[in-house]
């Protein structure tokens, strides 16, 4: 499986991990993650 992370700024890319970076409530410092499965939709 795969995860997509997405990165609001090329800062908070930067700053990724930095401490203070991970685990910050701020929404500006939030990564998204969006796990992808390779695998085929079996409900297809």
């Amino acid at each position: 499986m795969w995860a997509l992370r997405a990165y609001p700024t090329l800062e908070s890319y930067e700053k990724r991990d930095l401490p203070e970076w991970q685990d910050s409530p701020l929404p500006e410092r939030a990564v998204p993650m969006c796990p992808l499965d390779p695998r085929p939709d079996p409900r297809q």
